[in-house]
């Protein structure tokens, strides 16, 4: 069995849904995309302390506005995982 934080629910396999969002279409397509962004994020960080390649600058090496907007929202997915996770701690 894969390990999930308690803030995810498992569904269809290796499917993960964020929990409380059911019947809230908005909540649920922003907490996908909070999650698309802190994988992209982590998988950055982890290219740069591996290699020294920032996969962020190389995209958006033309467009520095652009770049530093993306590191802002991987950033904020940040918080929102980490809101995520401290709501659910407590209430168990």
């Amino acid at each position: 069995m894969v390990y999930s934080p308690r803030f995810l629910t498992q569904q269809c396999g290796t499917h993960y849904e964020c929990a409380g969002t059911k019947g809230e279409p908005v909540k649920k397509i922003l907490c996908k995309i909070a999650g698309i962004l802190a994988i992209i994020g982590a998988i950055n960080w982890g290219l740069v302390g591996l290699f020294d390649v920032n996969l962020v600058h190389i995209a958006f090496k033309a467009m520095p506005q652009v770049e530093k907007i993306v590191y802002i929202l991987i950033g904020l997915s940040g918080v929102v995982f980490a809101g995520l996770w401290l709501t659910d701690t407590k209430s168990h």
